[in-house]
Order: C-alpha cells, then structure tokens, then sequence
C-alpha cells in the first residue's frame, strides 16, 4: 500500500511507477506478466494508463458512483472506504486547482 501522504501528492501515472518500483520487477517483466507487448507497456507507463485514470474518475464523478472503484479494489482484495462527502469534495478542487496549474 502507498504511504497516504505520498498517495496525496502523486499521480496515477507515479502510483504506477511507485508500484513497478517496490515490486523489483522491470517494465519487461511486469509487461510479460501481465501480457502485453513492451510497447505498450512503455507507452502505459509514459501516460497512457494516467489518461485512462483520469477518464474514470471524470466517469465515476458524472455517475455518481464508486461502482468501477469498487469492482477494481474487490479483484485485488480490497474494499473501498468513503470518506466524509466534504473532505471528498475538498481532495475534488485541490486536484482540479493542480490540474489549472499544471497547465498554466
């Protein structure tokens, strides 16, 4: 599990790599596993998979649903933990105000 004071301050794409790197595998072998080419698995790990992240929290905040979350944490064990609706949508505007900077 991420440190939750790392978590606060990375991207999908930086979970990703903080995944990759404490498993002690290399992309190639993470790739092989998971069965895709190496290619795409450069490509995933360069920002494809952030885009795709992005898009499903957008997805999840349109529906209002933890749905996908849910089923994601359930296939590795997990259960997912709401936290209170206002700190909920404090962490909402502070990722949409990095977001404003970050293109800025």
């Amino acid at each position: 599990m991420l440190d939750p004071l790392l978590l606060a301050r990375v991207s999908f794409n930086g979970a990703l790599n903080e995944a990759a790197k404490w498993s002690g595998k290399d992309d190639q072998a993470i790739a092989a596993e998971i069965h895709i080419s190496q290619g795409y698995m450069s490509r995933a790990m360069r920002g494809v998979w952030q885009q795709w992240a992005k898009r499903l929290v957008a997805f999840m905040r349109a529906t209002n649903s933890c749905a996908p979350l849910q089923w994601l944490a359930y296939q590795v064990g997990c259960d997912v933990v709401v936290r209170s609706t206002r700190e909920a949508r404090i962490r909402e505007l502070e990722a949409q105000l990095r977001e404003a900077r970050q293109l800025a």
